[in-house]
């Protein structure tokens, strides 16, 4: 899996505020509009309101315990977003942390399956302090998402770190010291 480079993540920013302002100027009232019938006040009860839009993110490093439902991208299932949930409520993963390898800025791409091998060296530690019980012997699923080439070639050393429910099952509860 790929991690969100922070480029990405602001050109994601950009296109959505695009978005938002393209729709929020088109829309019936916004700045690109006129009316030149008046208006009728409505004496009808409010609606309810609407419930929240969903919090969407990429997590930061100090985000550890964020439960959350991945989006990821359809063709390569690189995490493009989260959208953050309560723990107690159903979710398929919880980000427990985030940790950095050991090269120095500049150093030549030690190619995938070092990376992958150090990432997932990296992760299980998180893991096993996070959790409380060795991978190994845990019934929770990890993902690991760390660099690839080119955000290596950006000094990209981080790895973040997620625990999820096994076989896409979905948690219910935070797995901090869960020990299961």
């Amino acid at each position: 899996m790929r991690p969100l480079t922070g480029a990405l993540v602001i050109l994601l920013l950009v296109a959505a505020a695009a978005v938002a302002l393209a729709v929020w100027a088109t829309s019936p009232g916004g700045p690109g509009t006129a009316s030149s019938t008046p208006t009728a006040t409505s004496t009808a009860e409010p609606e309810p309101e609407a419930e929240p839009t969903p919090e969407f993110e990429y997590p930061e490093a100090g985000d550890v315990g964020v439960c959350f439902d991945p989006i990821a991208d359809r063709d390569d299932d690189a995490l493009l977003a989260m959208q953050i949930l309560d723990c107690d409520e159903p979710h398929h993963g919880e980000f427990i942390g985030v940790d950095r390898i050991d090269a120095p800025a500049g150093a030549r791409w030690p190619g995938e399956s070092s990376v992958a091998a150090e990432a997932e060296l990296l992760c299980r530690a998180i893991f096993e302090a996070y959790v409380g019980i060795a991978y190994d012997d845990s019934r929770l699923g990890m993902a690991i998402y760390s660099p690839i080439r080119e955000t290596w070639e950006f000094d990209d050393r981080d790895v973040w770190c997620m625990a999820e429910g096994n076989f896409g099952r979905a948690l219910t509860t935070s797995v901090r010291d869960l020990r299961r």
